[in-house]
């Protein structure tokens, strides 16, 4: 890729990281509206997996050692 053609948003070439960013605003809403008796266990943990996941993402995308992360 030449330098013209180079990207103007930081992220545009992480696919993966805009899949992720788009996904996460349905699956919040959509744990918000589990039942109550879920919401503060079941849900907490999908929430925090959710937010792991999004954090090993940005980590692979700046780490020299990809393979370990991933």
């Amino acid at each position: 890729m030449n330098p013209s053609q180079t990207s103007t948003r930081p992220h545009e070439d992480l696919p993966l990281f805009i899949h992720w960013i788009e996904f996460l605003p349905w699956f919040f809403q959509t744990t918000a509206n589990f039942p109550q008796r879920m919401r503060f266990s079941f849900t907490t943990r999908m929430d925090s997996l959710a937010l792991d996941i999004l954090e090993k993402i940005v980590e692979s995308t700046y780490s020299h050692k990809k393979e370990n992360l991933l």
